[in-house]
């Protein structure tokens, strides 16, 4: 169930042409108002499940790669919605970009996207050759949950480390339980009450798994040895505490990490090519990433 603003209440809708309509409106809204700059290079390649685009401008230094997961709750979203966010990130990085369009709920359960993304790493470095030291790994709100649970994949796999790794307000407590899933719930500008906390039993019902699955809920998950990484969240967004959950995880195992609160950006601004601040934290994160690759 979700909140309406006069305080009433009613269920998500969920079915498959309901999510359709809402992948639908958000490809139609961030190609219109986010663009790819003409100048960017565009090739689909294949993974074993899924598809991702390979991404060039004039600024990238070839080998140097991001890899790239898009937000949408894990229903939503693709390299078109992101691609204005990832031109920001690529030349402030200098890099090429693999962004991946990895499978997603209704049409495929947890842990699908999990897999795309160990696909997708393993492609990088197996069939292209890039150096791990080359890579840096970064994803958006479900992005910055795929991001980490592949980090988690890394380690568990024995692969090798990549150089580094950026999440911007990532959703990665599907248990909704920090503090600010309350007390940010009227700050909040993109998310209603109930809205995050019902998709996110959805998700795990579907799967059969518990919220706080480590793969599905990045936040109870351990990271011995895994590279340094850069969390970006917003003060005021419901997201908050899961930040700061990921960031106390990652230093409890010994892991760097950099934790930067933004005082009134939305949630994933980054994406949102029209504001300042979506310009100035791709820099900061593009100069994290460009200082990190050998």
């Amino acid at each position: 169930m979700v909140t309406n603003a006069d305080g009433s209440v009613r269920p998500l809708n969920f079915s498959e042409r309901a999510i359709d309509r809402t992948r639908v409106l958000m490809h139609r809204q961030q190609t219109l108002l986010d663009p790819s700059p003409r100048a960017m290079r565009r090739e689909r390649i294949a993974l074993p499940h899924c598809s991702a685009e390979w991404l060039t401008l004039p600024e990238s230094r070839k080998g140097h790669v991001l890899l790239y997961f898009h937000g949408g709750a894990y229903l939503r979203g693709s390299t078109d919605t992101h691609i204005g966010a990832l031109s920001r990130f690529m030349r402030a990085a200098r890099v090429e970009a693999c962004s991946v369009d990895y499978r997603m709920e209704p049409q495929h359960r947890f842990p699908a996207w999990v897999e795309d993304a160990v696909d997708a790493y393993r492609d990088l470095i197996e069939v292209r050759g890039i150096a791990p030291g080359r890579i840096a790994i970064a994803g958006d709100s479900a992005g910055g949950g795929v991001a980490m649970a592949l980090l988690q994949q890394i380690t568990a796999l024995e692969l090798p480390q990549p150089a580094c790794a950026a999440v911007i307000s990532p959703w990665d407590d599907l248990t909704c339980s920090g503090p600010s899933h309350a007390a940010n719930v009227d700050a909040d500008a993109m998310f209603g009450p109930g809205l995050i906390e019902h998709t996110a039993e959805w998700l795990a019902a579907q799967a059969g798994v518990e919220r706080d699955d480590p793969l599905l809920s990045p936040a109870f998950g351990t990271y011995p040895g895994s590279p340094p990484l850069r969390i970006d969240v917003s003060a005021v967004e419901i997201l908050r505490s899961d930040a700061e959950l990921l960031a106390d995880a990652y230093r409890a195992s010994g892991a760097h990490v950099t934790l930067v609160e933004h005082p009134t950006a939305p949630h994933a601004w980054t994406a949102i090519g029209g504001l300042s601040a979506a310009r100035q934290s791709a820099r900061e994160i593009g100069a994290f990433i460009d200082r990190h690759l050998a």
